[in-house]
Protein backbone atom coordinates (compact mmCIF):
# COMPACT_ATOMS: atom_id res chain seq x y z
CA UNK A 1 0.00 0.00 0.00
CA UNK A 2 3.22 2.72 0.95
CA UNK A 3 4.33 2.35 -2.43
CA UNK A 4 1.08 2.56 -4.52
CA UNK A 5 -0.22 5.53 -2.73
CA UNK A 6 2.95 8.35 -4.13
CA UNK A 7 2.35 6.59 -7.14
CA UNK A 8 -1.67 7.07 -7.46
CA UNK A 9 -0.73 10.66 -6.43
CA UNK A 10 1.48 11.65 -9.17
CA UNK A 11 -1.11 10.06 -11.56
CA UNK A 12 -3.56 12.57 -10.21
CA UNK A 13 -1.39 15.38 -10.20
CA UNK A 14 -0.46 14.57 -14.01
CA UNK A 15 -3.76 13.87 -14.70
CA UNK A 16 -4.82 17.01 -13.49
CA UNK A 17 -2.13 19.02 -14.86
CA UNK A 18 -2.81 17.66 -18.80
CA UNK A 19 -6.54 18.64 -17.74
CA UNK A 20 -5.53 22.21 -16.94
CA UNK A 21 -3.15 22.53 -19.97
CA UNK A 22 -5.76 21.27 -22.33
CA UNK A 23 -8.49 24.01 -20.86
CA UNK A 24 -5.91 26.65 -21.02
CA UNK A 25 -4.82 26.12 -24.35
CA UNK A 26 -8.39 26.22 -25.66
CA UNK A 27 -7.88 30.09 -25.00
CA UNK A 28 -6.40 30.65 -28.49
CA UNK A 29 -9.22 28.93 -30.39
CA UNK A 30 -11.22 31.88 -28.63
CA UNK A 31 -8.70 34.94 -29.33
CA UNK A 32 -6.65 34.20 -32.14
CA UNK A 33 -8.26 34.63 -35.75
CA UNK A 34 -6.50 33.50 -39.27
CA UNK A 35 -4.98 36.50 -41.17
CA UNK A 36 -4.12 36.23 -44.65
CA UNK A 37 -1.54 38.66 -46.05
CA UNK A 38 0.77 38.72 -49.42
CA UNK A 39 -2.20 37.11 -51.53
CA UNK A 40 -0.57 35.98 -54.68
CA UNK A 41 -3.68 34.98 -57.16
CA UNK A 42 -1.90 34.28 -60.38
CA UNK A 43 -3.48 34.81 -63.77
CA UNK A 44 -5.27 31.58 -64.05
CA UNK A 45 -6.64 31.97 -61.15
CA UNK A 46 -7.96 35.90 -60.95
CA UNK A 47 -11.07 34.49 -62.17
CA UNK A 48 -12.02 33.38 -58.23
CA UNK A 49 -11.67 37.50 -57.11
CA UNK A 50 -13.80 37.91 -60.46
CA UNK A 51 -16.37 35.58 -59.40
CA UNK A 52 -16.51 36.80 -55.64
CA UNK A 53 -17.58 40.50 -56.70
CA UNK A 54 -19.67 39.15 -59.31
CA UNK A 55 -21.88 36.87 -57.00
CA UNK A 56 -21.80 39.70 -54.08
CA UNK A 57 -23.16 42.38 -56.73
CA UNK A 58 -26.30 40.04 -57.49
CA UNK A 59 -27.01 39.95 -53.98
CA UNK A 60 -26.33 43.75 -53.13
CA UNK A 61 -28.77 44.13 -56.15
CA UNK A 62 -31.77 41.83 -55.15
CA UNK A 63 -31.82 42.77 -51.53
CA UNK A 64 -33.05 41.21 -48.66
CA UNK A 65 -32.71 36.99 -49.60
CA UNK A 66 -35.39 34.61 -48.81
CA UNK A 67 -34.81 30.78 -48.11
CA UNK A 68 -33.42 29.36 -50.59
CA UNK A 69 -36.21 26.64 -51.57
CA UNK A 70 -34.36 23.44 -52.96
CA UNK A 71 -36.31 20.79 -54.68
CA UNK A 72 -34.86 17.43 -56.60
CA UNK A 73 -38.06 15.94 -56.78
CA UNK A 74 -41.20 16.23 -59.06
CA UNK A 75 -43.35 16.70 -55.59
CA UNK A 76 -43.71 20.34 -53.75
CA UNK A 77 -44.03 18.41 -50.59
CA UNK A 78 -40.12 16.86 -50.81
CA UNK A 79 -38.71 20.37 -50.69
CA UNK A 80 -36.00 21.16 -48.76
CA UNK A 81 -34.94 24.60 -47.61
CA UNK A 82 -31.28 26.47 -46.88
CA UNK A 83 -30.42 29.87 -45.20
CA UNK A 84 -33.08 30.00 -43.20
CA UNK A 85 -31.13 31.19 -39.92
CA UNK A 86 -32.04 34.77 -39.64
CA UNK A 87 -28.47 36.78 -40.65
CA UNK A 88 -27.06 34.31 -42.92
CA UNK A 89 -25.90 36.19 -44.79
CA UNK A 90 -24.33 39.01 -43.02
CA UNK A 91 -21.48 35.98 -42.80
CA UNK A 92 -20.79 35.84 -45.86
CA UNK A 93 -20.94 39.66 -46.75
CA UNK A 94 -17.80 40.29 -43.56
CA UNK A 95 -16.06 37.28 -45.33
CA UNK A 96 -16.05 39.06 -48.90
CA UNK A 97 -15.46 42.26 -47.51
CA UNK A 98 -12.21 42.73 -47.92
CA UNK A 99 -11.56 41.74 -51.63
CA UNK A 100 -14.75 43.89 -52.81
CA UNK A 101 -14.27 47.30 -54.57
CA UNK A 102 -14.82 50.09 -52.68
CA UNK A 103 -17.99 50.64 -54.23
CA UNK A 104 -19.10 47.69 -53.52
CA UNK A 105 -18.18 47.99 -50.30
CA UNK A 106 -20.01 50.65 -49.23
CA UNK A 107 -22.92 49.21 -50.49
CA UNK A 108 -22.31 46.30 -48.64
CA UNK A 109 -22.33 48.24 -45.44
CA UNK A 110 -25.77 50.08 -46.45
CA UNK A 111 -26.93 46.44 -46.49
CA UNK A 112 -25.84 45.16 -43.50
CA UNK A 113 -27.09 48.25 -42.04
CA UNK A 114 -30.75 47.61 -42.99
CA UNK A 115 -30.62 43.69 -42.81
CA UNK A 116 -29.76 44.33 -39.17
CA UNK A 117 -32.68 47.07 -38.71
CA UNK A 118 -35.30 44.67 -39.23
CA UNK A 119 -36.13 42.79 -36.54
CA UNK A 120 -37.59 40.04 -38.74
CA UNK A 121 -34.26 39.57 -40.66
CA UNK A 122 -31.49 40.17 -37.86
CA UNK A 123 -29.52 37.38 -36.24
CA UNK A 124 -31.65 38.03 -33.16
CA UNK A 125 -34.90 37.32 -34.95
CA UNK A 126 -35.63 33.60 -34.13
CA UNK A 127 -35.19 30.27 -35.51
CA UNK A 128 -36.14 31.39 -39.25
CA UNK A 129 -36.75 33.62 -41.96
CA UNK A 130 -40.39 34.47 -43.25
CA UNK A 131 -40.16 31.87 -46.38
CA UNK A 132 -42.23 34.44 -48.74
CA UNK A 133 -40.39 37.89 -48.09
CA UNK A 134 -37.39 38.69 -50.03
CA UNK A 135 -36.23 38.07 -53.52
CA UNK A 136 -35.84 34.01 -54.21
CA UNK A 137 -32.60 32.77 -54.15
CA UNK A 138 -33.27 30.34 -56.76
CA UNK A 139 -32.72 33.19 -59.64
CA UNK A 140 -36.66 32.46 -60.48
CA UNK A 141 -37.94 36.06 -58.67
CA UNK A 142 -40.40 35.56 -56.21
CA UNK A 143 -39.38 33.52 -53.33
CA UNK A 144 -40.55 29.92 -52.68
CA UNK A 145 -41.80 28.40 -49.54
CA UNK A 146 -43.94 25.28 -50.60
CA UNK A 147 -44.31 23.36 -47.18
CA UNK A 148 -41.86 25.18 -45.30
CA UNK A 149 -43.59 23.97 -42.38
CA UNK A 150 -42.82 20.39 -42.52
CA UNK A 151 -38.94 21.18 -42.03
CA UNK A 152 -39.50 23.95 -39.60
CA UNK A 153 -42.40 23.57 -37.88
CA UNK A 154 -45.02 20.65 -38.16
CA UNK A 155 -42.07 17.66 -37.82
CA UNK A 156 -40.36 19.50 -34.94
CA UNK A 157 -37.67 20.62 -36.81
CA UNK A 158 -35.26 22.92 -34.98
CA UNK A 159 -32.57 23.91 -37.26
CA UNK A 160 -29.28 25.56 -35.44
CA UNK A 161 -29.23 29.00 -35.84
CA UNK A 162 -26.76 30.73 -33.25
CA UNK A 163 -24.15 30.23 -35.99
CA UNK A 164 -25.16 33.73 -36.87
CA UNK A 165 -23.65 35.70 -34.38
CA UNK A 166 -20.40 34.87 -35.60
CA UNK A 167 -21.06 37.19 -38.86
CA UNK A 168 -22.09 39.89 -36.19
CA UNK A 169 -17.88 39.82 -34.49
CA UNK A 170 -16.70 39.41 -38.18
CA UNK A 171 -18.36 42.14 -39.92
CA UNK A 172 -16.99 44.17 -37.30
CA UNK A 173 -13.49 43.04 -37.57
CA UNK A 174 -13.29 42.48 -40.90
CA UNK A 175 -14.95 46.02 -41.57
CA UNK A 176 -14.18 48.31 -38.30
CA UNK A 177 -18.02 49.14 -38.58
CA UNK A 178 -18.51 48.49 -34.95
CA UNK A 179 -20.55 51.05 -34.35
CA UNK A 180 -23.32 49.37 -36.56
CA UNK A 181 -23.01 46.47 -34.15
CA UNK A 182 -22.81 48.27 -31.15
CA UNK A 183 -25.92 50.01 -31.03
CA UNK A 184 -27.62 46.05 -31.03
CA UNK A 185 -26.34 45.03 -28.43
CA UNK A 186 -28.80 44.83 -25.97
CA UNK A 187 -30.97 42.73 -28.83
CA UNK A 188 -28.01 40.56 -29.24
CA UNK A 189 -26.97 39.83 -25.92
CA UNK A 190 -30.39 39.57 -24.62
CA UNK A 191 -31.09 36.92 -27.52
CA UNK A 192 -27.91 35.14 -26.58
CA UNK A 193 -28.40 35.01 -22.74
CA UNK A 194 -31.95 33.26 -24.10
CA UNK A 195 -30.48 30.81 -26.78
CA UNK A 196 -27.33 30.15 -25.86
CA UNK A 197 -27.80 27.10 -24.80
CA UNK A 198 -28.42 25.68 -28.04
CA UNK A 199 -25.15 26.09 -29.55
CA UNK A 200 -23.80 23.02 -28.79
CA UNK A 201 -22.69 21.70 -32.23
CA UNK A 202 -18.93 22.11 -33.96
CA UNK A 203 -20.58 24.81 -36.24
CA UNK A 204 -21.99 26.48 -33.49
CA UNK A 205 -19.27 26.70 -31.56
CA UNK A 206 -18.77 30.37 -32.91
CA UNK A 207 -21.67 31.98 -31.40
CA UNK A 208 -20.01 31.51 -28.19
CA UNK A 209 -15.98 32.86 -29.65
CA UNK A 210 -18.21 36.07 -31.14
CA UNK A 211 -20.05 37.26 -27.76
CA UNK A 212 -16.83 36.71 -26.13
CA UNK A 213 -15.43 38.61 -28.16
CA UNK A 214 -18.26 41.33 -28.76
CA UNK A 215 -18.69 41.75 -24.55
CA UNK A 216 -14.69 42.49 -24.45
CA UNK A 217 -15.41 44.93 -26.81
CA UNK A 218 -17.65 46.60 -25.52
CA UNK A 219 -16.92 46.52 -21.82
CA UNK A 220 -19.63 44.43 -20.98
CA UNK A 221 -17.60 41.47 -18.25
CA UNK A 222 -20.66 39.60 -17.12
CA UNK A 223 -21.37 38.41 -20.97
CA UNK A 224 -17.72 37.82 -21.50
CA UNK A 225 -17.59 35.39 -18.25
CA UNK A 226 -21.59 33.84 -19.51
CA UNK A 227 -19.76 33.05 -23.00
CA UNK A 228 -16.29 31.95 -21.92
CA UNK A 229 -18.14 29.63 -19.01
CA UNK A 230 -20.13 28.00 -22.47
CA UNK A 231 -16.97 27.70 -24.10
CA UNK A 232 -15.67 25.58 -21.46
CA UNK A 233 -18.44 23.49 -21.96
CA UNK A 234 -18.27 23.44 -25.75
CA UNK A 235 -14.61 22.28 -25.82
CA UNK A 236 -15.22 19.59 -23.78
CA UNK A 237 -17.88 18.10 -25.52
CA UNK A 238 -16.06 18.30 -28.78
CA UNK A 239 -13.30 16.25 -27.71
CA UNK A 240 -15.75 13.24 -28.33
CA UNK A 241 -16.87 13.61 -31.63
CA UNK A 242 -19.76 10.83 -31.93
CA UNK A 243 -21.08 11.99 -28.92
CA UNK A 244 -21.19 15.17 -30.38
CA UNK A 245 -22.91 13.41 -33.65
CA UNK A 246 -25.27 12.07 -31.82
CA UNK A 247 -26.40 15.61 -30.46
CA UNK A 248 -26.74 16.45 -33.98
CA UNK A 249 -29.83 14.46 -33.96
CA UNK A 250 -31.87 16.50 -31.96
CA UNK A 251 -31.60 19.48 -34.77
CA UNK A 252 -31.39 17.32 -37.80
CA UNK A 253 -33.79 14.87 -36.94
CA UNK A 254 -34.83 13.47 -40.45
CA UNK A 255 -31.45 12.00 -40.02
CA UNK A 256 -33.10 9.44 -38.05
CA UNK A 257 -35.34 7.79 -40.36
CA UNK A 258 -34.66 4.72 -41.93
CA UNK A 259 -34.71 5.92 -45.53
CA UNK A 260 -32.48 8.41 -44.88
CA UNK A 261 -29.54 6.18 -43.19
CA UNK A 262 -27.14 6.50 -46.09
CA UNK A 263 -26.82 10.52 -45.64
CA UNK A 264 -25.82 10.36 -42.08
CA UNK A 265 -22.40 9.88 -43.41
CA UNK A 266 -22.48 13.30 -43.94
CA UNK A 267 -21.23 15.99 -41.02
CA UNK A 268 -24.24 17.94 -40.19
CA UNK A 269 -22.52 18.80 -36.88
CA UNK A 270 -20.03 20.90 -38.83
CA UNK A 271 -22.60 22.78 -41.05
CA UNK A 272 -21.47 26.67 -40.74
CA UNK A 273 -18.52 25.65 -38.58
CA UNK A 274 -15.65 28.80 -38.07
CA UNK A 275 -11.94 28.76 -38.79
CA UNK A 276 -11.22 28.70 -34.88
CA UNK A 277 -13.31 25.58 -34.52
CA UNK A 278 -11.64 23.75 -37.11
CA UNK A 279 -8.55 24.39 -35.77
CA UNK A 280 -9.83 23.17 -32.57
CA UNK A 281 -10.61 20.15 -34.41
CA UNK A 282 -7.15 19.64 -35.82
CA UNK A 283 -5.66 20.04 -32.27
CA UNK A 284 -8.16 17.50 -30.64
CA UNK A 285 -9.84 15.54 -32.59
CA UNK A 286 -8.46 15.56 -36.36
CA UNK A 287 -8.67 11.67 -36.59
CA UNK A 288 -12.22 10.78 -36.39
CA UNK A 289 -13.18 14.02 -38.29
CA UNK A 290 -10.93 13.60 -41.32
CA UNK A 291 -12.03 10.05 -41.35
CA UNK A 292 -15.34 10.83 -41.59
CA UNK A 293 -14.69 13.74 -43.83
CA UNK A 294 -13.05 11.20 -46.46
CA UNK A 295 -16.26 8.45 -45.62
CA UNK A 296 -18.28 11.34 -46.63
CA UNK A 297 -16.21 11.94 -49.76
CA UNK A 298 -16.43 8.33 -51.22
CA UNK A 299 -19.78 8.42 -50.66
CA UNK A 300 -20.12 11.78 -52.85
CA UNK A 301 -16.92 11.87 -54.53
CA UNK A 302 -18.41 14.86 -56.81
CA UNK A 303 -19.70 16.84 -53.62
CA UNK A 304 -18.62 20.23 -54.64
CA UNK A 305 -20.70 19.57 -58.19
CA UNK A 306 -24.06 21.75 -58.29
CA UNK A 307 -26.78 19.53 -56.93
CA UNK A 308 -24.98 16.24 -57.55
CA UNK A 309 -26.68 13.36 -58.39
CA UNK A 310 -27.07 11.51 -55.43
CA UNK A 311 -30.18 10.15 -53.22
CA UNK A 312 -31.85 13.70 -52.11
CA UNK A 313 -31.90 14.56 -48.68
CA UNK A 314 -35.55 15.03 -48.65
CA UNK A 315 -36.47 11.91 -50.67
CA UNK A 316 -36.70 8.20 -50.22
CA UNK A 317 -33.06 6.43 -50.97
CA UNK A 318 -32.84 3.40 -53.35
CA UNK A 319 -35.04 2.10 -55.78
CA UNK A 320 -37.87 4.05 -54.82
CA UNK A 321 -35.82 7.09 -54.94
CA UNK A 322 -38.02 10.03 -55.37
CA UNK A 323 -35.56 12.72 -56.55
CA UNK A 324 -32.08 13.16 -56.79
CA UNK A 325 -29.25 15.68 -55.99
CA UNK A 326 -27.78 17.13 -53.31
CA UNK A 327 -28.08 20.84 -51.53
CA UNK A 328 -25.30 22.60 -51.24
CA UNK A 329 -24.86 21.86 -47.23
CA UNK A 330 -22.81 18.85 -48.33
CA UNK A 331 -20.04 21.57 -49.22
CA UNK A 332 -21.00 23.21 -46.22
CA UNK A 333 -19.65 20.28 -44.64
CA UNK A 334 -16.90 19.03 -46.28
CA UNK A 335 -15.05 22.53 -47.44
CA UNK A 336 -14.45 24.20 -44.13
CA UNK A 337 -12.67 20.39 -42.51
CA UNK A 338 -10.76 20.60 -46.32
CA UNK A 339 -9.26 24.39 -45.44
CA UNK A 340 -9.07 24.25 -41.82
CA UNK A 341 -8.10 20.30 -40.25
CA UNK A 342 -6.95 18.87 -43.42
CA UNK A 343 -4.92 21.89 -44.65
CA UNK A 344 -5.57 21.32 -48.16
CA UNK A 345 -3.50 23.00 -50.74
CA UNK A 346 -4.89 26.32 -52.50
CA UNK A 347 -4.76 24.78 -55.63
CA UNK A 348 -7.25 21.79 -55.14
CA UNK A 349 -9.21 23.99 -53.09
CA UNK A 350 -9.73 26.22 -56.16
CA UNK A 351 -10.68 22.81 -58.12
CA UNK A 352 -13.79 22.70 -55.89
CA UNK A 353 -14.83 26.50 -56.52
CA UNK A 354 -15.08 25.38 -60.24
CA UNK A 355 -18.89 24.43 -59.80
CA UNK A 356 -20.09 27.81 -59.22
CA UNK A 357 -23.08 29.29 -57.09
CA UNK A 358 -26.23 27.26 -56.75
CA UNK A 359 -28.68 30.24 -56.56
CA UNK A 360 -28.27 33.86 -55.50
CA UNK A 361 -25.80 34.09 -51.76
CA UNK A 362 -25.59 30.61 -51.78
CA UNK A 363 -23.25 30.94 -48.44
CA UNK A 364 -21.75 27.71 -48.19
CA UNK A 365 -19.97 27.79 -51.66
CA UNK A 366 -18.93 32.29 -51.23
CA UNK A 367 -17.34 31.56 -48.38
CA UNK A 368 -15.21 29.13 -49.27
CA UNK A 369 -14.48 30.63 -52.07
CA UNK A 370 -13.41 33.55 -49.99
CA UNK A 371 -11.43 31.14 -48.25
CA UNK A 372 -9.39 30.01 -51.05
CA UNK A 373 -7.98 33.44 -52.55
CA UNK A 374 -6.71 33.41 -48.66
CA UNK A 375 -5.00 30.15 -49.21
CA UNK A 376 -2.80 32.06 -51.77
CA UNK A 377 -1.48 34.24 -49.46
CA UNK A 378 0.31 33.48 -45.80
CA UNK A 379 -2.30 32.45 -42.43
CA UNK A 380 -1.50 33.93 -39.56
CA UNK A 381 -3.37 33.39 -36.09
CA UNK A 382 -3.73 36.99 -34.63
CA UNK A 383 -4.70 38.10 -31.43
CA UNK A 384 -8.00 39.85 -31.73
CA UNK A 385 -8.41 39.84 -27.64
CA UNK A 386 -7.71 43.81 -27.76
Amino acid sequence: MTTTLPHTATLIVMTFSLAAARAQDFSRYIWEFPQSSNIQLLADKQWLLEDLRLEIDKVLAAGHLAPYYFNAADLHHEGYFLYVAPGRIITTLAWAYPHLTPEQQAKTRTYVAAELANPKYAPWAGKALPPYEGTGREGFGQSKGFNFDRWWGMEGQNRPYMHTYYGLWLWGHRTGDWPTIQKHWDSIKSFYAANARFAELYGEFGAHIAMARMARRFGDQATEQSALAALAQCFKAGLDPAAMEKTSLKYFNRLTQTRGNPIRSTNFMLLNMSPEVGRYIKDHAAEPILAKNEASKRSYPHWWFIAPPYGTWAGNIGPDCEGNGLPREIFGMIYPVERWVAGTDANTLASYMTSGPDGLGDCYWLEPLVWTIEAYGTTTWVDVSR
